[in-house]
């Protein structure tokens, strides 16, 4: 499977989008956080994860329908009629989709159907049911469920298809991982700037069941390989930027089984994105390992800090404390 090419050719763009996009997030959930029990649905990503269909949609009809149950018993449903005009993640490629409220409710019991009006353009995060889609994404108001949407060049747009980039490139960092011999609970050196590489490999990490141990960029190489040989890991994740400190912290006792380079805009064979380019379909966690379980270690001072064992998380790892 290719690199897709928004990540492919425009690796610095989406670097500042990503980053930007979680800063924005925090600054809009700090902000919102005393106005109401609302504010955690802004978190997109794990509903962009288990959606199986996301699309960007404009509001064509609106229609009352009543339900009468036994003779007796009335209810008003509402039926929409979307029009698809962006399709982000899964395959639609029908004219119309048509759902009800009940559909769209799923686990938001709290919207007020009427906030959904003819023209609106809306974002819609679906899951499979027995009948077909509904709604996944929690909240408790119209405009937090199904985010309002300003045309086809929202920018919210271009941060969901960054996020759901990041999460299948992170998939197959830890599928690429996982098939070079990466075990749970073995630690991997993260040794580079503020980059997307770097947050595609956090997580890509975390997912193969590993512990990530981020370096500061400014080290020597003294303290890289100090920090390295401390935290016993296995792996260096090496930006190109600063491959020079790791040859010359390998003097210094730096000793990893494979170290990995991160060079933007090439796939050869060992590299950062040459490994996400040779692996294949989604990640299969290793028995046991349980997916983005945030197992994290990073040094305050050299010499200290902490960390987790991934399958005893109550329980210092290793036993002494030390990294």
């Amino acid at each position: 499977m290719a690199i897709p090419l928004s990540i492919k050719s425009h690796r610095r763009s989406h670097a500042f989008a990503f980053f930007g996009l979680v800063a924005g997030v925090c600054i809009i959930t700090s902000t919102a956080s005393a106005k109401g029990p609302w504010a955690p649905a802004l978190d997109l990503e794990p509903s962009l994860r288990s959606a199986a269909l996301v699309l960007a949609v404009r509001v064509e009809d609106v229609s009352e329908i009543r339900v009468v149950y036994g003779g007796k018993m009335t209810e008003t449903l509402y039926q929409y009629t979307f029009e698809p005009i962006r399709v982000l993640k899964g395959v639609y490629s029908r004219p119309q989709l048509l759902m009800t409220n009940v559909d769209l409710r799923g686990y938001s019991n709290n919207f007020d159907p009427k906030d959904i009006q003819q023209g609106q353009q809306r974002l819609l995060l679906l899951g499979r049911s027995r009948v077909g889609y509904v709604n996944i994404l929690p909240g408790q108001t119209a405009d937090i469920t199904f985010p309002r949407l300003s045309g086809r060049k929202d920018p919210l747009l271009s941060a969901v298809e960054v996020l759901l980039a990041q999460q299948e490139m992170s998939d197959r960092f830890a599928s690429a991982l996982a098939s070079n011999g990466t075990a749970i609970g073995d630690k991997i050196g993260v040794f580079a700037p503020n980059c997307v590489e770097f947050a595609i490999a956090f997580f890509g990490i975390l997912k193969a069941g590993a512990v990530v141990s981020t370096v500061n960029s400014a080290y020597t190489e003294r303290e890289l390989a100090f920090q390295m040989k401390d935290c016993g890991a296995r792996v260096l994740l090496v930006h190109e930027a600063m491959l020079e400190v790791a040859e010359k912290a390998k003097g210094h006792g730096l000793d990893v089984r494979q170290m990995i380079v991160i060079k933007p805009g090439s796939q050869e064979s060992g590299t950062f994105w040459g490994l996400i380019e040779g692996a294949t379909g989604v990640f299969d966690r290793p028995q046991g390992g349980r997916r983005g379980t945030a197992l994290f270690q990073r040094h305050h001072r050299i010499g200290q800090g902490s960390g987790t064992d991934p399958l005893q998380p109550n329980q210092q790892y290793p036993p002494d404390g030390g990294l």
